[in-house]
């Protein structure tokens, strides 16, 4: 199976695509929805002796 330069180099282009999208999403600001506040708020108060071991699901 031979790769010829055009298909190395639609590929290339098509990676940088999606390398500028994932660089567009991660630099955008963010803020957490009320829910998710209010469940890292709960999972905080919650002691380590309560969660399970993912051993044991």
């Amino acid at each position: 199976m031979s790769t010829s330069i055009e298909t190395i180099h639609q590929e290339l282009v098509d990676i940088k695509k999606d390398m500028a999208f994932i660089k567009h999403v991660l630099s955008e600001d963010f803020e957490l929805s009320e829910k998710a506040k209010r469940a890292i708020r709960i999972a905080r108060k919650t002691p380590e002796k309560k969660y399970i071991d993912l051993k044991n699901v």
